[in-house]
C-alpha cells in the first residue's frame, strides 16, 4: 500500500501463518466444522468496505493501462523456501 495515498500497489502471497507488516489478509476463516466462527458484517458495513477497497484500487487503474495485470509479489519466507527447493533440484 502506498502510505501517501492509501492506494493498493501490489498483492503479496504469503505462507498461511505468516504476517506481513502493513498488510491485510484477503481471506479469513468463516466456517469451521460446519459452524460459523466469524461474526458476519451488516450490509452497510459490507458496502462501506467495498467502496473503501475500490477507492484504494482506482489510483492503480488510473496510472496504468487497463489491460496490465495487477502486480503480485511473494513474501520473503516464501521466496526463501522456493530458493532452497530449487537448489536441491
Amino acid at each position: 500500500m502506498d502510505k501517501n495515498s492509501n492506494a493498493l500497489c501490489y498483492d503479496i502471497i504469503t505462507l498461511e501463518d505468516e504476517i506481513v507488516k502493513d498488510s491485510n489478509p484477503l481471506l479469513k476463516k468463516v466456517f469451521e466444522n460446519g459452524h460459523c466462527i466469524y461474526p458476519l458484517p451488516s450490509l452497510k458495513e459490507i458496502q462501506k468496505y467495498y467502496k473503501d477497497q475500490l477507492d484504494r484500487f482506482i489510483p492503480f487503474m488510473n496510472i496504468r493501462k487497463v489491460s496490465e495485470n495487477f502486480p503480485v509479489k511473494y513474501s520473503q519466507k516464501l521466496n526463501e523456501i522456493a530458493n532452497h527447493m530449487f537448489k536441491e533440484l
